[in-house]
């Protein structure tokens, strides 16, 4: 079994990623669709 310690930083590091990939994709696409209503 590993140190439940590691596998609580591993989760912690693995959800911070998730949530800065959510936020980059988020920025995205809110400024592909700003552009979209320009355009249109």
């Amino acid at each position: 079994m590993r140190d439940p310690e590691q596998l609580i930083i591993f989760l912690d590091g693995f959800a911070f990623l998730i949530l800065i990939g959510l936020f980059i994709i988020l920025f995205k696409s809110n400024k592909w669709f700003k552009r979209n209503n320009k355009t249109s």
